[in-house]
């Protein structure tokens, strides 16, 4: 990248009289700096480690709470149709499931998945078990 002023190697952005420019350090005196800001890296929790059974346990730890849907859903500042949508199977935003964390005392992400899944090994398919045969009539 070249320094829009002189022709040197531009190491940075300023505002030369109203326009942004690329330019080098020692043409950076003749505007204002511009400082720019350092891309922050935030991990954050992928849906995919919400617990599968998180519908369940919001609706049991609610139940067992004693708190109804509308009082629950003004605690956490979302619309009760959202909650009753989330008690139903939508997975919910890692916001809103940190909410519900907070609010009813339960854990629903960081799931690893790591727990014991049984694979039922199913026989060796054949051709046969797939298509069905239609018989020409005469």
């Amino acid at each position: 990248m070249q320094c829009e002023i002189c022709g040197g190697k531009a190491v940075t952005k300023a505002v030369v009289e109203g326009v942004p420019l690329d330019v080098c350090a020692n043409c950076a005196g003749h505007g204002t700096e511009i400082k720019q800001p350092h891309a922050r890296h935030v991990p954050e929790i992928s849906e995919s480690t919400i617990n599968p059974d998180f519908s369940a346990m919001i609706k049991q730890a609610r139940g067992k709470a004693g708190i109804e849907r509308k009082a629950l859903a003004e605690k956490l500042a979302v619309k009760e149709s959202v909650l009753a949508r989330i008690e139903n199977g939508m997975r919910p935003d890692n916001a809103t499931a940190r909410k519900l964390e907070k609010a009813l005392g339960i854990r629903l992400l960081g799931f690893s998945g790591d727990a014991v899944v049984q694979k039922q090994v199913l026989a060796e398919i054949t051709l046969g078990d797939v298509v069905v045969i239609k018989k020409k009539r005469k």
